[in-house]
């Protein structure tokens, strides 16, 4: 016999958030609260600056046990390289991008890279059929859209879905 629970076992979001204090991450992150956070310095230069850039900062494998690994500091040249390629494009503090990825290591550098300039990476589901993809790709805002070019993901959205929406 199984027990039901007839109360929430943790808080709601709005408890959780009633007494949130972004001091701690300030004095950890050794941020001032005044400016906003560029979330991809802490994710690559900030751990590189405290000595540790040769130290693992993701392993990722496929289902086919193909494999990638980065340092930190291998993880903040390419990410600062995609930042400087994106910035050229025309992409600005607070633009959109559109991704459509899997999940894999080219997501974490998009995601280290976009935040690093301070835009905003929208995740674009590629898991949506075609007509809905292309009413998310066309109600986004997005500046630009990166998109996975493997195999299972041709044919997902077509111009003229994009433009049927």
């Amino acid at each position: 016999m199984s027990t039901v629970l007839t109360h929430p076992t943790h808080p709601s979001y709005e408890e959780r958030c009633a007494g949130f204090d972004w001091t701690i991450a300030e004095r950890e992150l050794g941020i001032a609260g005044d400016r906003p956070l560029n979330i991809g310095w802490p994710c690559s230069d900030r751990i590189c600056r405290l000595g540790l850039a040769d130290k693992a900062a993701l392993v990722w494998e496929d289902f086919a046990g193909h494999g990638r690994s980065y340092t930190f500091d291998g993880l903040r040249v390419l990410s600062n390289s995609v930042a400087v390629y994106l910035r050229r494009l025309g992409v600005q503090p607070g633009g959109r991008i559109g991704v459509m990825e899997w999940n894999s290591h080219r997501h974490f550098e998009l995601y280290c890279a976009i935040s690093g300039i301070g835009a905003v990476l929208l995740q674009m589901n590629l898991r949506l059929p075609p007509a809905d993809l292309a009413h998310v790709v066309n109600h986004s805002e997005a500046r630009l859209i990166v998109a996975v070019l493997r195999e299972e993901a041709r044919g997902r959205v077509t111009k003229e879905d994009s433009l049927n929406s």
